[in-house]
Formats: structure tokens, sequence, C-alpha cells
């Protein structure tokens, strides 16, 4: 009789009580035998049980028995790797895919994005009478290059910035020039990683000169000219092209086709209002006007504006910002009367600020000038209103030396306009 004979006597209860208790010993025994294997720390691999001799138990268990049911055992172990693996593979898959897609975004989520959606949404009229809501957008960069270029590139106005993004918070970026006076277009190209901006070409972007306006009686505060001689007793300062005379010399000596920018020191501070009446007045052919804004501080001792502006003729056009945090950030509507309001410019020229102020990462990515206190210096244009003490103009030379004897220029020179 086999034994899985004797097994199935056993279940139907038709054997003796000795045989009884030999089944039921065999079994406690092989259930012994699957914990063991289950709980042991070294699982034998199958070759060295196939190669070695069969396994005897006790005298009741024939060999063939014992491993039919280690084979059991083994392929069950087997089936639990294999799940555990296919786990442990997916996992790993996952872990590869979140690298490969996720793990790019998310580190760029932690750096500056020129490619953020900025909206707008504005009601329309149509001409049917009936009103609407048209959303527009526009990108990070786009938006904070129009700021930062009006503030401190006095000529060099861009607006518009587009941008490829490779992950990591790297992007290949492009600085176009979307309008040009002189028929030249310069696009400044560029790449942006983790904050850090490298430009192929920074000479197109390059700040004026720390002495591009010079300090006169009432705007000793500049304290930003080089040097200074003595001409018959009289305290003269040297700007970047030297004396006055030789900054007029210089300027005679320019090509008569060609457009410059051209740097003017006012004799005197004067409001905007006055200023921009008096400029209009001189009825010159001119492109680019920017204004310089002179701002010290308390005690008068140094300026909290270095070659710090804004140009009344040409801002933001087009472009989507927050109206309620920054009003008139964009002149892109205003009328000819408030280009010409001192508030209304004031208004302009604070909400930049605060705007740059705001964004300080794209700011200290940018060259920028020393020395800004953007927040005392709302506070002080706020107390003292908007105060013009030199401007620069695009301009061919002959409409700069109409500027040459009027009383109140102080100094001016010219460099050839890209």
């Amino acid at each position: 009789m086999t034994y899985r004979e004797l097994l199935k006597l056993y279940k139907e209860g038709k054997l003796e009580e000795s045989k009884t208790q030999e089944i039921e010993n065999d079994i406690e025994r092989q259930e012994a035998i699957s914990e063991y294997l289950f709980e042991s720390e070294e699982l034998f691999p199958e070759e060295s049980i196939v190669d070695s001799e069969p396994v005897v138990v006790s005298d009741n268990a024939t060999s063939p028995t014992e491993e039919l049911f280690i084979k059991h055992i083994r392929k069950t172990i087997r089936f639990t790797f294999l799940k555990i693996g296919t786990v442990i593979g997916a996992v790993v898959l996952a872990i590869v895919l979140c690298v490969i897609f996720l793990l790019p975004d998310f580190v760029s989520s932690l750096y500056y994005n020129p490619m953020e959606e900025i909206y707008t949404t504005e009601e329309i009229k149509y001409t049917d009478g009936t009103v609407g809501l048209e959303t527009y957008s526009t990108n990070r960069m786009s938006l904070d290059m129009a700021v930062y270029s009006e503030l401190f590139l006095p000529g060099h106005y861009r607006d518009s910035v587009t941008a490829i993004e490779h992950g990591y918070g790297e992007y290949s970026i492009c600085i176009k020039q979307c309008y040009s006076y002189t028929g030249s277009f310069t696009d400044v190209a560029g790449m942006l990683r983790q904050n850090e901006l490298l430009l192929f070409d920074a000479n197109a972007l390059k700040l004026p000169v720390d002495n591009c306006f010079l300090e006169t009686e009432e705007t000793k505060a500049l304290n930003c000219s080089f040097l200074e001689v003595d001409i018959d007793g009289v305290r003269e300062l040297i700007g970047p092209v030297g004396t006055k005379e030789n900054a007029i010399n210089k300027l005679y000596k320019l090509d008569d086709r060609d457009y410059y920018i051209g740097y003017i020191t006012l004799s005197h501070l004067a409001t905007y209002e006055d200023f921009i009446r008096w400029f209009e007045e001189k009825n010159i052919t001119h492109g680019p006007l920017w204004c310089s804004v002179y701002v010290e501080d308390k005690s008068g001792s140094y300026t909290l504006l270095q070659n710090t502006g804004f140009a009344p003729y040409q801002s933001l056009s087009s472009l989507c910002y927050d109206a309620e945090a920054y009003p008139n950030l964009s002149l892109a509507d205003a009328t000819r009367e408030e280009l010409h309001s001192g508030n209304y410019m004031q208004t302009h020229f604070i909400s930049m600020l605060r705007y740059m102020r705001d964004n300080k990462t794209f700011y200290e990515m940018m060259p920028h000038p020393n020395n800004i206190k953007f927040d005392e210096a709302i506070a002080a244009i706020e107390h003292d209103g908007l105060l013009i003490h030199g401007f620069a103009v695009v301009a061919k030379r002959d409409e700069l030396l109409k500027f040459v004897e009027d009383e109140n220029v102080y100094y001016i020179y010219a460099n050839e306009y890209n």
C-alpha cells in the first residue's frame, strides 16, 4: 500500500489507531520542516539539492516523498522571489521615470522661471455694443526685462524674451530687440542656469558708466566723478571724456550721419514737468528719451539711486502685470496730458522701483548699479517729488549740439548708438 493510499484512509478514519498515530506524527514532522525552510536564513539553491543525495527525515518517510515536498517548497519560494522581484522592478522603474520626467520640473520649480505666464483679463467693447472679456498673457522674463531695461538701460529698452526649457532650472534665452531707431537689430542670447545668467554678448546690455552724469552744486551726493582738476583756481570735474571743454570738442568731431546716445547733465535739479516742457521746446529730432532721477538720503551725503530713471515715451507696451500692486507701470495707454504730468510719472517710476524690489531674484542675476536702496528712495520721492538731474537721448550729432550753449546744460558727452 502506498503512502498516498494511507493518507486517504487516514482522512476517511479507517486506519488502525497505531497507523493513525504514525500518520499524524508524519504530518507534524512535515509542518516542522516547512516552517524551518521558510524561517531559515540559508535557502539552499536548487542545484545543491538536485545533485545531493535524497533527504531522509525519518524511517517512516520515503525518500521520493521528501524530495517531492522539498521541490514544492522550493517552487513556492521561487514564486515569492519572483513577486518580490516584480515589485522591486516596478519601484525602480517608477523611480527612473520620476527622475526622467518629474524631477527636472520639480528642480526647475525651485528656481526663477522665465517662462512663467502672467495673465490679465480686460473688458472689451465690440462694434455691436456688447461687452466681453479678453484674456492676455506674457511670460515672466519679458515683463521683468521691460521694467529693468527702462530703469537702468537708457536707449536700450527690451520687452520681449523667449526661452527654451532644458530642465533642472536651465533655459536657453533670447532677449529680443523689437524696435530700432537706426534700423539695426541686435538680439542677445544666453543661458540661464539655476538663477545664474550668462549672456553671450554682455556689451549689448551694458550699464552706463558710473559718472555718466556729473555732480553739480545741487547734486553733490552723487559722489560719482572720478577726477577733478583746478583750472584758473576753479574746481572742474572730469567726466567720461574729460573736462566740459574736451567733451564739447569731441562732440563736434562726431560723424554727422551716425546716431549717438547723448548723456546730458542739467545745471540745476528740475521737476519732471519743468524738464519735459523745456525738452520739448528744444524741438529736436530724437529717439528714445530717458530721464535720470536724483534722490539723496536724509543726510544728503549719498544718492539712493545711481543711474536710475524712466523713459516717458515708451514703456511696457502690451505686457500684462498686476495693475493694483503697480499702478501706471505701463505707459502704453497714457494720454499726452498724463505723460506730461509729474504726479502720473511719479507713480509710474515708483511702481517700477517697487516691482524691481519685489522681484529680487531677477534683479540680482542681472548687472545692476551698486548701493540702490529701493524703500528709502520710494519714501524720499513720495516726500520730495520727482527730480530730474540729467537725461539721455538718441540723436544725431547736430541735434545734440543744440544743447551745448543752453544754460540749463552742465555737461554732455555721447557714445555711438548700436
